[in-house]
């Protein structure tokens, strides 16, 4: 199993394809099942929850958070929640003037509100 794991943080860790894994770690269909196999277990989640645990008692605090920040801002839910959930998005050009009188053109993207008042 050790190797295993290994062989899925050489994956990790260098962003190669499973097929290239090196001759030395097991055969990539090997590899990549136990990898599926760990997922759906999830086993991962386990991992980064006990090592988050870890380091935030190592660092003088418990275990587990005791207060949590929830933002504040309004955001975007469903087409039907009313005429200003929706947003078109609105392509156009910019000319920017560079030293020397040269004109450069950005695309730019924006989205604008379905609302027309929104921009006024």
């Amino acid at each position: 199993m050790r190797t295993v794991f290994d062989a899925v943080r050489y994956v990790a860790r260098t962003g190669g394809q499973w097929r290239f894994l090196p001759h030395d770690l097991p055969p990539w269909y090997v590899v990549y099942q136990q990898m599926q196999r760990w997922l759906r277990a999830g086993c991962f989640e386990l991992l980064v929850e006990d090592v988050r645990s870890l380091l935030r008692e190592w660092g003088g605090r418990k275990s587990q958070p005791t207060a949590v920040v929830i933002d504040s801002r309004t955001l975007q839910s469903t087409p039907e929640s009313g005429a200003r959930a929706g947003r078109v998005s609105m392509n156009f050009c910019i000319t920017k003037k560079l030293k020397l009188g040269h004109h450069r053109t950005i695309k730019s993207s924006i989205f604008r509100s379905s609302n027309p008042g929104f921009f006024s």
